[in-house]
């Protein structure tokens, strides 16, 4: 529609000049007259055949910060480069950015003549966490006289995708969700040291131990067997999957549901997952933590210290939500002694996965608020309250 309204002006201003050539011509002076309608007719012509030979001359790149935090700026550098050496009028570059950011669409009109080529800052503010994208949508050419705009042939720049990294919430060890998985943790652990004393030199045991050296990671230490042995013992295999509770992180939406909701219900998911994560390395707890990467493939991930921790926060917030349903399939060779999804999207295909599970009292989901918790589901919901604390969802 747009178009069509700046085809019409065009062409209305164009008839004006004609209009005001025809009455200077014939009533005021018929010599200049003619001089001013020849470069009244060509001028257009040349503009619009230079406009038209520039079409596959400009080139727009984008590029930016990885991150960002969130309600913070980030500058982003649209590059602009032609390669011709006549000059080119005026360039318009359409972009645009998801929910994510505050400005959504964004038009920028500069002139090139003869520079090779120019860069223009644009910034834009992080109002909520996750997977942010910006793009250019389509570049054009104005003429010189601005009767005509020619849409440039050249390829666009891939889309950039910018993490914008949520505040982690510190939670508090005595919330009760921590304290049900480390119990469970525990007995595992008494369990596997046990099933490890009970084996003989002959026979494989749970996992085997060294004594401690200096340097060792205290988290390595196995305490039981040190009490009963009398002496400090670590284990070599630095972690063991069956005494490690393991995050599923589902990060989904329903289709047609509500962008901006949507999005916040995943901010909270963000929260909760990495809020207990970063619980369980402060208490000397290693957590498997699964997810889905950029390439839509389930991804297991050890996390042992806060780096590592970062390093799964900044893969995962590069993978944007989609619609789908819940079909990750996990080894029954890797089970945990706990597993807790945290979800935003709570729906029959989770639920479904969920009460399959031959040990529900091991299982936990967590959603995004106490209005996403549905019915139906055998295994016990949790969510995150605005004090940070793991709630129980009663009566469902």
């Amino acid at each position: 529609m747009k178009n069509k309204l700046s085809l019409i002006t065009s062409i209305f201003s164009f008839l004006a000049v004609c209009f005001l050539l025809f009455i200077f011509t014939f009533y005021v002076d018929g010599e200049m007259g003619i001089i001013l309608i020849f470069f009244s007719l060509t001028a257009p012509v040349l503009s619009f055949l230079l406009a038209l030979y520039s079409k596959d001359k400009v080139k727009v790149s984008i590029s930016s910060d990885a991150y960002v935090k969130k309600l913070s700026e980030i500058e982003i550098s649209l590059e602009l480069s032609k390669s011709c050496r006549f000059p080119v009028s005026f360039v318009e570059i359409h972009t645009a950015s998801n929910e994510i950011f505050n400005n959504n669409k964004a038009i920028f009109k500069t002139d090139v003549n003869f520079i090779k080529s120019l860069k223009i800052k644009h910034k834009i503010t992080a109002f909520y966490a996750g997977c942010g994208k910006f793009e250019v949508e389509s570049v054009y050419l104005c003429d010189f006289l601005g009767f005509f705009k020619i849409k440039c042939t050249n390829p666009l720049p891939d889309k950039i995708i910018i993490g914008s990294v949520p505040e982690i919430p510190e939670i508090s060890a005595s919330t009760q969700l921590f304290r049900v998985v480390s119990d469970l943790v525990v007995t595992s652990d008494e369990e596997e040291a046990e099933t490890n004393l009970a084996f003989s030199a002959n026979t494989a045991p749970g996992y085997e131990h060294r004594e401690y050296v200096e340097g060792d990671s205290l988290r390595r230490v196995n305490w039981k067997a040190s009490m009963k042995r009398e002496k400090l013992l670590v284990r070599l295999d630095e972690a063991v999957s069956s005494v490690q509770p393991a995050i599923i992180f589902d990060l989904r939406r329903l289709a047609n549901s509500d962008t901006i909701l949507s999005i916040r219900k995943e901010e909270k998911t963000f929260c909760s997952a990495f809020g207990l994560l970063r619980l369980f390395i402060n208490q000397g707890i290693a957590c498997r933590f699964i997810y889905k990467n950029i390439e839509g493939v389930y991804r297991e991930v050890l996390a042992e210290n806060e780096d590592s921790v970062n390093s799964i926060l900044f893969d995962v917030l590069t993978v944007s939500a989609m619609s789908g349903e819940f079909h990750f399939e996990e080894k029954s060779s890797s089970k945990a002694c706990a597993t807790i999804t945290v979800t935003s999207c709570m729906d029959d295909s989770l639920i479904s996965k969920l009460n399959s599970n031959q040990n529900p009292e091991n299982s936990a989901v967590i959603v995004a608020d106490i209005n996403s918790a549905v019915s139906g589901c055998i295994c016990k919901t949790w969510y995150l309250d605005d004090d940070n604390n793991f709630k129980l969802v009663e009566c469902l």
